[in-house]
C-alpha cells in the first residue's frame, strides 16, 4: 500500500470519526450537535490512528473472537494514553467516561472498549477492504495530488489548533476562537432546527415507557392476584 492511499484512508477514517462523534454521541450525550475532535476541521485523527492500526494487526486474523479482543485491547490502551496526553498538554478532557460503569480514570469505560471492540471487527472485515478498493481505483498521479492537498489542510489545521489552544500566541489564540466559534455556528443553527425533533421525539419515548410500565405493572399485578388465589385454593 502506498504512503498516498495510506494517508487518504487515515483521512476517511478522521472524517467517519468525526462525523459519528457530531451527530450520533454528541446528540446522545450532550443532546446536541457540536464540532466534535481536537482539531478544527471534520476529521478526529484518533479514528484514523487506532484504525490503521487495527488494520495493520488484525488485517490477517480469521477469527471474529480474536481481532474482537484484539481490537479492545488496542483501542482502550490508545484512547487512554490520547486522554493523558491531550490533558498534559492543554489541560483540557475531549472525553470523559466519570458517569459510565466500569471505567477507569475516566478516560476509558466498558461501554467504549464493546463498541471499539465491534468497530475493529467491522472496519477489519468489511470497511477496510472497501475503502482499500475504492482508493486503489483513483489513478497513480491524482491520488498522490489528493492525498498531498489532504496533508496540507491537515497539517495546517493540527499546528494551528496546537498553537492556538496552548496559550502561547495571544494573536494566534484570538484568531482561532474566532474561527473556532465559526465552525460551531452550522451547529448551533442545525440545534434550533431540529430542537422540536427532538422533543417530540423525546416525549414519545417517555409517554412510550410509561406505557410498557403500565402495561408491566397490570401484567405483575395479574400473576400476583392468581398466584394468590391459587395458594388460596390449595389451602381450602
Amino acid at each position: 500500500m502506498s504512503s498516498s492511499v495510506l494517508f487518504l484512508s487515515f483521512i476517511i477514517y478522521d472524517f467517519l470519526g468525526w462525523l459519528y462523534e457530531s451527530t450520533v454521541w454528541a446528540p446522545c450525550e450532550k443532546k446536541r450537535f457540536i464540532n466534535r475532535g481536537y482539531l478544527l476541521g471534520p476529521w478526529c485523527p484518533i479514528y484514523g490512528f487506532v484504525s490503521l492500526l487495527d488494520w495493520y494487526l488484525l488485517g490477517e486474523l480469521e477469527s471474529p473472537v480474536k481481532i474482537f479482543v484484539i481490537a479492545v485491547l488496542v483501542c482502550c490502551a490508545f484512547e487512554y494514553f490520547v486522554s493523558l496526553l491531550l490533558e498534559k498538554l492543554f489541560h483540557e478532557r475531549w472525553w470523559d467516561y466519570s458517569n459510565y460503569p466500569f471505567n477507569l480514570n475516566g478516560r476509558i469505560s466498558l461501554f467504549s472498549a464493546l463498541l471499539f471492540g465491534f468497530a475493529g471487527l467491522v472496519l477489519v472485515k468489511w470497511v477496510h477492504p472497501f475503502v482499500y478498493s475504492r482508493i486503489s481505483m483513483i489513478p497513480s498521479p491524482f491520488v498522490d495530488y489528493i492525498s498531498f492537498f489532504f496533508f496540507l489542510l491537515f497539517a495546517v489545521d493540527t499546528l494551528f489548533t496546537t498553537i492556538g489552544l496552548s496559550h502561547k500566541n495571544p494573536a494566534v489564540e484570538k484568531l482561532y476562537d474566532r474561527i473556532s466559534y465559526s465552525v460551531e455556528v452550522p451547529f448551533d443553527y442545525l440545534n434550533v432546527k431540529t430542537e422540536p425533533v427532538r422533543e417530540k421525539a423525546e416525549a414519545a419515548i417517555r409517554t412510550a415507557a410509561d406505557t410498557a410500565a403500565e402495561k408491566i405493572a397490570k401484567v405483575s399485578e395479574k400473576v400476583i392476584s392468581a398466584e394468590n388465589n391459587k395458594k388460596s385454593s390449595d389451602d381450602n
